[in-house]
């Protein structure tokens, strides 16, 4: 996922197209607080929401892009954002498909599950990405495994709660400024939970003061093993120049850079013969 910080006296931000593929445009929706838009673009989906906060919100949005050897079977990875300050990703684990059993069930089960618990208008509200991970762990009954991350954002700080080699990269005046450490076992062994596992006894916390225009990067390992630090950056730093610029609206044109990260890392897996599978929030 990629999520960037804005000052909330800015207003509404830009125009988006409602589904639109990478050379066809439709008609223009502008964004206000708290509205999502999805974008659709053959097997790919771009899902959008701005975030409002005191003083900061969130622009974000999310693109899952199965391997294509997967795409069969529903892929692997899942995501959610959710309740203008949450999201999540989670990557289940392949080795589950040696015995039979779909890859990408349990995670998705523990996305919709994380974000069914932060959607909950009728409790107490939750601001504890922990808990919201062993919530949802609780309630899975799928089997299977899976890395996860789930983050929240309370209007000048990111809390994340991350299990194995998902993860998160955040960017600031187009340089890393943070990054999350995979958590591995061993080499192609990372942390994982499975049903009856309580996250809490995996779990690795951050919390990290964001500044505006602070570009945050949340990924499965299809993105952070093909594409270095710096080519990141560097594509995250285009689409944050080009989300500044007075032409805005035409986010969501093929010549912009909301799929340029998803381009690269896909050219780069397919050139080392290994094609990603990730999840990208643009």
């Amino acid at each position: 996922m990629l999520a960037m910080i804005k000052d909330a006296d800015e207003g509404n931000v830009g125009e988006i197209k409602r589904n639109s593929t990478l050379s066809e445009l439709d008609e223009a929706v502008p964004f206000s607080f708290s509205i999502g838009v999805e974008l659709h673009s053959g097997g790919t989906t771009l899902e959008r929401e701005e975030i409002p906060a005191a003083g900061f919100f969130l622009y974000s949005g999310a693109a899952l892009l199965p391997n294509p050897t997967k795409a069969f079977a529903g892929g692997e990875d899942a995501y959610f954002i959710a309740c203008q300050n949450w999201l999540g990703i989670a990557d289940g684990v392949g080795q589950w498909s040696l015995e039979g059993n779909s890859v990408g069930v349990y995670a998705k089960e523990l996305i919709e599950n994380c974000e069914r618990i932060v959607s909950d208008r009728n409790g107490v509200p939750i601001t504890d990405p922990v808990e919201v991970l062993n919530r949802a762990a609780a309630n899975a009954r799928s089997c299977g495994s899976s890395t996860v991350l789930v983050a929240y954002f309370d209007d000048q700080a990111l809390h994340v709660a991350n299990i194995g080699d998902s993860g998160f990269l955040i960017i600031r005046n187009g340089a890393v400024f943070k990054i999350s450490s995979p958590m591995l076992y061993e080499l192609n062994f990372p942390v994982q939970i499975e049903k009856g596992d309580h996250p809490s006894d995996f779990v690795e916390v951050y919390r990290i003061d964001l500044d505006e225009n602070d570009v945050i990067i949340t990924a499965t390992d299809g993105l952070f093993d093909n594409l270095y630090e710096k080519d990141i950056a560097y594509s995250s730093s285009n689409f944050a120049r080009e989300f500044e610029a007075p032409d805005r609206k035409k986010i969501g044109r093929e010549d912009n850079t909301d799929f340029k990260s998803t381009n690269l890392a896909v050219k780069d897996s397919e050139e080392a013969f290994h094609p990603a599978s990730f999840l990208l929030n643009l």
